[in-house]
């Protein structure tokens, strides 16, 4: 009740299965929002602060650890798993799985 902000108990009792399936997802998506809204602030200070040495020498620059906000938290492969949309592995994946498959075989 306090997630999906209703409380009278005539309406809690017609919701069907379908209805409360989709309003706790709708809960769960809020929720990955507010997730994402901090993450994004701690990619912001982290941004300011975390940096990698980028050469050797005098030479040496310092650059930030993450390059992209998507490659600190990946918003897109969480809302995919609220969905329960499942993502398709890379083409480096499939190379690395025959790889190994080839290896596992030929021994």
């Amino acid at each position: 009740m306090r997630y999906c902000q209703i409380y009278d108990f005539r309406v809690l009792g017609r919701l069907t299965l379908r209805q409360y399936t989709l309003m706790m997802q709708a809960v769960k998506l809020r929720k990955l929002d507010e997730e994402r809204n901090l993450h994004w602030q701690a990619w912001l200070n982290q941004v300011v602060k975390s940096t990698t040495k980028k050469g050797n020498g005098k030479n040496a620059k310092l650059a930030p650890k993450f390059k992209t906000f998507d490659a600190f938290f990946d918003y897109s492969e969480a809302e995919d798993k609220i969905k329960g949309k499942v993502r398709k592995p890379e083409e480096s994946d499939f190379k690395k799985i025959l790889s190994k498959a080839n290896r596992k075989g030929g021994t």
